[in-house]
């Protein structure tokens, strides 16, 4: 999953093809650290302009997931990625897949002062899971 036509195969799993897409950025970060926005324009090149917008969008969350597991504390960074996203689902879903992965993996909610340091999204940060 390094070039974006190989997203195509995610398009043509009928039951995994959300979990390829989702999971996709995953494996293009492991071979190019730290691209988050590289990733962002990787989802949207390989599925956003194939006519696929909801597995693009679900390939962008992704991006979002990992950019919280690679900077844990630092939205401010997640959010600089997520704002790269195509359209407004794009840069929502990657900031909620962000904040989801906050909230798994520290098993409670998110602290006020981590969506207090965001700029666009801090609504959507300050609303989440309410």
């Amino acid at each position: 999953m390094l070039e974006p036509e190989s997203l195509l195969v995610c398009s043509q799993l009928a039951i995994s093809g959300f979990n390829c897409a989702v999971y996709a950025p995953t494996e293009f970060l492991l071979h190019n650290p730290g691209a988050y926005i590289g990733a962002v324009h990787f989802c949207n090149e390989g599925l956003g302009r194939k006519g696929q917008s909801q597995l693009a969008e679900a390939c962008v969350g992704g991006v979002g997931a990992q950019a919280a597991k690679e900077n844990a504390g630092d939205y401010t960074a997640v959010e600089q990625v997520c704002l790269t996203g195509a359209n407004r689902m794009q840069r929502e879903t990657c900031m909620r897949q962000g904040l989801e992965y906050y909230k798994q993996s520290n098993g409670n909610d998110i602290p006020k002062h981590l969506c207090d340091s965001l700029t666009k999204l801090k609504g959507l940060c300050l609303s989440f899971g309410k």
